[in-house]
């Protein structure tokens, strides 16, 4: 609906988007984290990434929108202390595509370095190995988001940007495979 949103600024599903902008609120914990679901106290890494993005896009598109961009501030602090310290695989995607709109609604360049913080982390081995055979989609998201962020800064990493393209390629060529090809009539399943 955001993207729906921003491409015309059609509002008939306003109304569908404040009702999933409280339902994601009502997992807000408080301290800066998303639970993952309404009645636990537990967050994880994946929650906290989907939710900081689906935010941070929502914060970027509707800016007067005062508690909600309190409450992604203070995601913000959250996610780049927790994730700083501790990469992790499941966050990864979300959390730069997250740190991304965060830059290009407020040109703090913290974001854009905790989006590469993250990104070499991952390409170090916080993510699958670059001789995965499982789909990468998801990560590619992130991967490319974070060379798109990189190629826009006046200072540039030559060394991280051939890294990401490089795997970028790798998990495209995977899978690409994955993918059912026009004119296909069989799919091979293995184990």
């Amino acid at each position: 609906e955001l993207q729906f949103y921003s491409g015309g600024r059609d509002p008939q599903f306003a109304s569908l988007r404040q009702s999933w902008l409280g339902g994601l609120i009502v997992l807000y914990n408080g301290v800066g984290g998303f639970r993952t679901l309404p009645d636990s106290i537990d967050e994880n890494a994946l929650s906290n990434g989907e939710i900081w993005l689906a935010l941070a896009y929502y914060t970027r598109l509707f800016p007067q929108d005062q508690s909600t961009a309190a409450i992604v501030k203070q995601a913000d602090r959250h996610m780049m202390r927790i994730y700083s310290a501790q990469p992790d695989a499941g966050f990864y995607s979300w959390g730069v595509k997250a740190a991304a709109q965060r830059f290009l609604a407020t040109s703090d360049i913290r974001f854009a370095d905790f989006a590469f913080q993250q990104t070499r982390a991952y390409l170090k081995g916080v993510g699958p190995s670059p001789d995965h055979d499982e789909n990468s989609c998801a990560e590619v998201e992130g991967l490319a988001a974070a060379q798109g962020l990189l190629r826009s800064m006046a200072r540039r990493d030559d060394r991280l940007e051939l890294r990401l393209q490089k795997r970028i390629d790798a998990d495209m060529a995977v899978n690409s495979a994955l993918q059912i090809q026009p004119g296909q009539a069989r799919i091979e399943l293995g184990h």
